[in-house]
């Protein structure tokens, strides 16, 4: 992360289930933590990872414009 060698992060927190649990969930935070303070988007739950995979999907097939107003 320091070396901003990624452009976004998934990173879903795990349910506690196993004995290691504990250092998972830190590990977790702290990768989510960097992440924000460098800036990084986090993607932080299935449903988001979901809708934004189908956003990339959509993207490859669609052109992507931007409309703009006049007020006359």
């Amino acid at each position: 992360l320091i070396k901003r060698e990624f452009d976004l992060i998934i990173n879903i927190p795990m349910i506690k289930s196993s004995n290691h649990a504990d250092s998972i969930i830190e590990d977790e935070y702290l990768i989510r933590r960097k992440a924000v303070e460098l800036g990084i988007p986090v993607i932080t739950t299935p449903e988001l990872a979901e809708v934004f995979i189908e956003g990339l999907y959509w993207l490859k097939e669609n052109k992507l414009s931007i409309a703009t107003t006049t007020n006359q």
